[in-house]
């Protein structure tokens, strides 16, 4: 569960730039799953921790 809610990966950049378009989308994206990842893996180890300890 946890590890679904990191975020993605530089892949989608590297492979933006190689072929020269949608670098700021990717970056955009890695920005947004980043910031999300925070919400998201905070959420689920509160629920774990709730449930478990």
């Amino acid at each position: 569960m946890l590890a679904a809610a990191l975020p993605a990966g530089v892949n989608s950049y590297l492979i933006a730039s190689q072929f020269g378009t949608g670098q700021a989308l990717a970056s955009n994206q890695m920005t947004l799953t980043t910031a999300l990842a925070v919400v998201t893996t905070s959420f689920w180890l509160a629920i774990v921790n709730f449930l478990f300890v």
